[in-house]
């Protein structure tokens, strides 16, 4: 359906009369009595915003229109839909609504259902984007020309609505490259839409398709990426396929020759994302390595050289990445930490640069995602928050201005203290999908942002898609994420495994993990390995099965679908780390599986293990914390034993000695919290006080030589934040330094602890950020690093309570 907005006209909320005059049909005479009349809309379904004119025939008994005769319009809800005197209708909320139409004295009517969008992805093409919703159905907006919105006209009309892509089939992912998209079912069937004369499609024609059209040779896809010319998928096996132009061996198998339809890679390897940029691809292989192939004019095969490569060669050196982004003449991806790389010819506006081997960007910042755009880029980290750097013409970075482009590779954070689940850069705008289901934009419009009341033809402030549009946890681990909705129902995104095999990473936004399994906790172990604990306690996990991950009596099995851990036992708590879990029966248990190469699991032995095996000791526990390499718990009789690697003293027994067995803790203190970290353990006495190790020589857990009352912590990589049980702030170096007080004018209650700053919810869960602000990462706008903690409120909230002090 095309949903156009017609010129403004006056919505009455009571019925109104309309006499429709027409000059060139006679009037029946006034003997013609009405006997039906007859309401059709364009849609029976009609998506928030959109305004259509309804149609109206009044017929005789015979069935022959009855022309000249007034008609009177009404809606049975004026809260979801208006009508106007002209039979016009806005739909202003979202529900199902009668509307009538009166002939003489007879009345037709029109059911209609009106409902709003949520998204759970955007993607963002040269100057059109698609949206996913949570339903499966893919929208668009922006340029129509070639067909590139996919509803199924040759109209090159752009649209600023978003336009329902033709057809029945339902998605699960999308990608939007260049002037085309494509679309990939629950089943694993690709589907492509829009400019084809390179048979970049892959339908087996070099016609522009109008609206979705199969992918020839009948492979189920995981993921598809769409380059200009050119396009790649990988299959559910990791095997790759590329199809369209193959002039500079983009297409990766060995010649030339381009192909309408898709050609095996050749390469030994299997890989698990693969990303098109203008003339060339670059891919991830499942053993952790990067490789490209195609063009490399501009250093965009990453290895120092300027030939082109008709198969893949590795990238060197190879800051093992564990996602990638292409853009038109580069190539970004992040590594197992969240930091920026980036290679080959970037454009930002005038200022050329060049790389032909990955180099640093973004420094500082740890994202989940990056997107390379055409002249700009976009990270998103782990917590939500959106930046961007390169060009600013069009207000593509969301800073607020046009102009001052960022060419120093300094990230930025987006304006508008947004939550953000995916983001995607674009020729010149970019658009994003926040934690609740809204759609954004900014930059350059073209109509591509999808919002008609934008002045002038960009922003640089994100702006809602029209349409209109909670997690309740969530478990971030090195590139990725997954959360729990109020219902239980998981869903995960970024860099990792989504326990859906339709799915494959990197993903941009939230995907439903398969098995209709409800959770009451998720943890994020490893690259790509998740575990969960259900709501009738059982332990689910998928993704990586390396050394014994998925804890299901598979050794190095992955599982695209949540597999039960084996034992059939019921767990009250579950800690994830890397490749290795532990969890706690209702009777105190430890249980753990997977990595053990220190002895983390706690069993006397250092071999993984690919089912639960106790913690030896017949020992009772009432929590537990898994580190990096080593483990921690505290007994029902409150002592508190570590186990697994202990070569920074993080076991807390004055040795440094790795022990495949729980050792206790050489400490009186009785502990009601504890925390894991890197090298590290703290853990926090029912009397509030807070001890960590190792702090010093000893290697025992040493109090933080303040009288203060802890309340909370949080461990970063090397730094802690605590909060007093009255609400104060301190932050400190874990190995050298003691707690520094934050300034703030409001108590807070929850805090979490970066790599140079730190963020905190205070008063009624307004948001207070301080430390180093280079990018504007403290979501404020005066640019200064606060060296003596001064907690500074994240703009776009409301003003400061300024009645609750924390001084």
């Amino acid at each position: 359906m095309s949903l156009l907005l017609r010129p403004s006209f006056t919505y009455l909320a009571l019925a109104v009369t309309s006499v429709a005059a027409c000059t060139k049909d006679p009037l029946v005479p006034p003997t013609a009595v009405v006997h039906t009349v007859e309401v059709t809309a364009p849609d029976d379904s009609l998506l928030l915003d959109a305004t259509v004119r309804l149609e109206v025939k009044a017929l005789d008994v015979h069935g022959k229109i009855v022309r000249g005769r007034p008609t009177t319009w009404s809606t049975s809800d004026t809260a979801t839909i208006l009508v106007a005197p002209t039979g016009d209708i806005k739909v202003v909320g979202v529900g199902s609504t009668t509307i009538s139409a009166k002939v003489d004295d007879v009345i037709g009517t029109v059911n209609i259902a009106a409902f709003a969008i949520s998204f759970v992805g955007i993607e963002a093409g040269s100057d059109h984007s698609c949206g996913l919703t949570t339903t499966g159905d893919v929208y668009c907006w922006g340029s129509n020309r070639d067909g590139r919105l996919g509803t199924g006209t040759a109209d090159t009309a752009s649209q600023y609505f978003p336009q329902r892509v033709a057809g029945t089939t339902k998605f699960q992912n999308i990608s939007v490259g260049g002037p085309g998209a494509c679309g990939i079912t629950e089943d694993g069937s690709g589907y492509c839409w829009g400019y084809n004369p390179e048979g970049q499609l892959g339908t087996g024609s070099t016609e522009n398709e109008l609206e979705p059209t199969r992918i020839a040779g009948g492979y189920a896809f995981s993921t598809i990426s769409l380059g200009s010319d050119h396009s790649c998928g990988l299959t559910t096996d990791g095997s790759a396929f590329c199809w369209g132009n193959n002039r500079y061996g983009q297409l990766g198998n060995g010649n030339r020759q381009t192909s309408l339809v898709p050609v095996p890679v050749m390469s030994a390897e299997s890989f698990s994302a693969i990303t098109a940029g203008y003339l060339y691809t670059c891919a991830l292989t499942t053993s952790g390595s990067s490789a490209c192939w195609g063009n490399d004019s501009g250093g965009n095969l990453g290895h120092d050289t300027t030939y082109a490569s008709l198969v893949p060669v590795p990238i060197v050196p190879d800051p093992g990445l564990t996602t990638l982004s292409a853009g038109p003449d580069r190539t970004c991806g992040l590594d197992m930490n969240g930091a920026t790389y980036c290679w080959g010819f970037k454009r930002f506006w005038h200022a050329g640069w060049q790389s032909s081997v990955p180099t640093g960007e973004a420094p500082n910042i740890p994202f989940t995602t990056v997107a390379e755009g055409y002249s700009h880029a976009c990270g998103l980290t782990a917590q939500g928050d959106a930046y961007c750097w390169g060009a600013n013409d069009s207000g593509q970075l969301g800073r607020g201005v046009f102009g001052d482009q960022n060419v120093n590779y300094r990230a930025e954070i987006v304006m508008g203290g947004h939550k953000f689940r995916s983001i995607d850069a674009g020729g010149d705008h970019t658009c994003g999908a926040t934690m609740g289901g809204e759609a954004l934009c900014w930059g350059y419009d073209r109509n591509a942002l999808g919002n008609s009341s934008i002045p002038g033809d960009r922003t640089a402030v994100p702006v809602p898609v029209s349409g209109g549009h909670t997690f309740v946890q969530v478990a971030t681990g090195y590139g990725g994420t997954c959360a729990i909705d109020a219902s239980g129902a998981a869903f995960c995104w970024g860099w990792g495994t989504f326990g859906n095999p339709a799915y494959s990473p990197p993903q941009s936004s939230p995907v439903p993990v398969a098995g209709g399994i409800t959770f009451q906790y998720l943890g994020y172990g490893g690259f790509n390995t998740m575990c969960g604990l259900s709501t009738t306690g059982e332990a689910y996990c998928w993704g990586s099965g390396l050394l014994g991950a998925l804890g299901n009596g598979q050794q190095d099995s992955n599982s695209p679908v949540p597999v039960a851990v084996s034992g059939g036992h019921t767990f009250s708590s579950l800690s994830v780390g890397r490749f290795r879990s532990c969890a706690l029966t209702p009777s105190g248990t430890a249980w753990c599986w997977g990595n053990n190469d220190s002895g983390a699991n706690g069993n006397g032995t250092t071999q993984p293990s690919t089912v639960p095996v106790p913690v030896s000791g017949g020992l009772s526990f009432r929590e537990i914390a898994v580190g990096s390499s080593h483990t921690c718990g505290i007994t029902t009789a409150g002592s508190t034993m570590c186990w697994g690697l202990n070569r920074s003293g993080q076991l807390g027994n004055g040795v440094t000695t790795d022990s495949p067995l729980p050792v206790a803790v050489v400490t009186t203190e009785r502990f009601g919290q504890i925390g894991a970290g890197y090298r590290s353990t703290c853990g926090l006495t029912s009397s509030n006080g807070l001890f960590c190790w190792p702090k010093d020589a000893t290697g025992h857990p040493v109090r933080l030589p303040t009288n203060l009352a802890w309340g909370v912590f949080s461990m970063g990589f090397e730094k802690i934040c605590g909060i007093t049980t009255i609400g104060i702030a301190y932050c400190w170096d874990l190995y050298d330094g003691e707690p520094i007080r934050v300034l703030a004018p409001v108590p807070f209650s929850s805090i979490s602890t970066g790599a140079s700053h730190f963020c905190a919810l205070g008063g009624t869960n307004t948001a207070y950020c301080w430390g180093n602000n280079w990018n504007g990462r403290l979501g404020t706008d005066h640019g200064i690093n606060s060296t003596v903690p001064d907690a500074t409120q994240v703009l776009g909230q409301m003003p400061l309570d300024r009645t609750l002090s924390a001084r």
